[in-house]
C-alpha cells in the first residue's frame, strides 16, 4: 500500500507540471489582429502617432489610434483602452508618414526589432502625407485588409514596378555602410487601395527623394526580382518581357571601383506602331537596348550624386573591401564608382506579326 501511494503521488505531481504549460494562453477570439500599422510624427516632432487597421469580423475594417513619446508607449496606450488584447505579430504592412521618413526611421526599426512582436517579413512603405490619414480613408471606404496584403504579395497582385522591401532588409540597409534602399511611395487610390507614385529613396534612415515607377522597375530587376510580364514601349513597338537574368563582375582600376553589369532579357513583340512599314527584329532589339541602357545610367548617376547606394553596389564589392574601407564606401569610394552597364535583348517570339 505504501508503494502504491508513492506511485500515485508521483503521477499527480507529473500531471500537475504538464498542465501548467497553458496557464497564460489567450483565446484567439479575444485578440485584435491588425494587419496594417501607420506611424507618424506630430508637428513638433516630439511624439509618435500610431494607427492600426483591424479587419472587422463582418467584413471591412476599422482602426484604433494611440499617441505618445515612443512607439511602444503608443501601442501600450491602445492595449490599455481596448477590451481585447492586440497582437501586432499579425501586422503585414508598416506605413510611414512622409514627415517621419524625411526626419528618419531609426526609431521605427529599433522598436520593430526590440519589441520581438513584429514579424521580420512585414513590408514597409512611405505615404505622401500622413499614414494615419491614409488608414482612415481606407477605413471609411471599407477597404479590405486582404486586398492590401494582395497588393504587396508576389503571389497575387504585386508588380515589380513597386519596390518590395521587408522589415529585416530595411534594418540591414539602415545599419549598413555598403547599401541603401527604396520603399514604395504611396497615396490613396481612386479606384484601388493605393496609388503608387514611385519609390522613396532612403539614404541611411532618411528619405532623400523619389524615383519613378519606371526606375523602380530597374531597381527591382537589379535586386533579382525580375521584370517578367512587364510591357516596355519603344518608338516602334510594344514588347513584353518574358524573363531576365543579371550578370556582373567587378574590378579595381587605379584605386577606383568599376562594376561591369549585363542584363540579359528575353522578350516577345506584342504590337508594332509603324502600320504598313516593316521593321526588323534587329532594329527592335537595338531600340529596347538603347532605351534601358539610358534609363539605367540616368538612374545610377542620379542616386550616385546623392550618395544613395540603392542598387547595392557596395555589397557586390564588400568581399574586396578591408574593414576600414567598408566604413568609407559611401563617402569615398561609391562617388567614384564607374558603372559599366549593358542590356542584351533576345526577341524570342513575334507572334502573328510580320516584321
Amino acid at each position: 500500500m505504501k508503494w502504491r501511494n508513492i506511485v500515485k503521488t508521483g503521477i499527480l505531481l507529473l500531471l500537475g507540471t504538464i498542465l501548467t504549460g497553458c496557464w497564460d494562453s489567450k483565446s484567439i477570439d479575444k485578440q485584435l489582429m491588425p494587419l496594417v500599422m501607420g506611424i507618424d510624427q506630430t508637428d513638433n516632432g516630439k511624439q509618435y502617432v500610431v494607427r492600426l487597421l483591424v479587419p472587422h469580423p463582418n467584413g471591412g475594417s476599422y482602426s484604433i489610434e494611440g499617441q505618445a513619446e515612443t512607439i511602444s508607449e503608443a501601442i501600450d496606450q491602445m492595449k490599455m483602452n481596448q477590451e481585447r488584447g492586440i497582437g501586432i505579430v499579425h501586422v503585414d504592412l508598416i506605413l510611414i508618414g512622409h514627415t517621419l521618413a524625411k526626419a528618419g526611421i531609426h526609431d521605427v526599426l529599433e522598436f520593430a526589432f526590440r519589441t520581438r512582436e513584429l514579424k521580420s517579413r512585414a513590408k514597409l512603405g512611405v505615404v505622401k502625407g500622413n499614414a494615419a490619414d491614409l488608414i482612415a480613408q481606407i477605413e471609411e471606404n471599407q477597404g479590405s485588409t486582404t486586398r492590401i496584403q494582395d497588393f504587396f504579395s508576389s503571389h497575387s497582385g504585386w508588380d515589380p514596378s513597386v519596390a518590395l522591401t521587408y522589415l529585416w532588409e530595411a534594418f540591414r540597409d539602415v545599419f549598413s555602410d555598403t547599401t541603401d534602399m527604396a520603399l514604395p511611395y504611396l497615396e490613396k487610390g481612386n479606384k484601388s487601395i493605393f496609388q503608387v507614385l514611385g519609390s522613396a529613396v532612403m539614404r541611411d534612415d532618411r528619405m532623400t527623394g523619389v524615383i519613378s515607377s519606371d526606375d523602380t522597375l530597374l531597381y527591382s530587376a537589379f535586386h533579382g526580382h525580375g521584370m517578367a510580364g512587364i510591357i516596355e514601349v519603344t518608338p516602334s513597338a510594344s514588347m513584353q518581357i518574358l524573363s531576365t537574368t543579371l550578370d556582373y563582375s567587378k574590378e579595381w582600376r587605379a584605386g577606383i571601383p568599376v562594376l561591369h553589369t549585363t542584363l540579359k532579357m528575353d522578350c516577345m513583340v506584342s504590337a508594332t506602331k509603324q502600320s504598313g512599314n516593316k521593321i526588323s527584329t534587329a532594329a527592335l532589339k537595338k531600340e529596347l537596348e538603347k532605351l534601358l541602357d539610358e534609363r539605367y545610367h540616368n538612374l545610377f548617376h542620379r542616386v550616385q550624386k546623392d550618395k544613395c547606394d540603392i542598387l547595392g553596389t557596395g555589397l557586390m564589392f564588400r568581399s574586396k573591401l578591408a574593414e576600414d574601407q567598408v566604413d568609407r564606401w559611401e563617402q569615398e569610394y561609391y562617388p567614384k564608382l564607374e558603372f559599366d552597364y549593358h542590356t542584351v535583348v533576345n526577341i524570342r517570339n513575334t507572334g502573328d506579326l510580320k516584321l
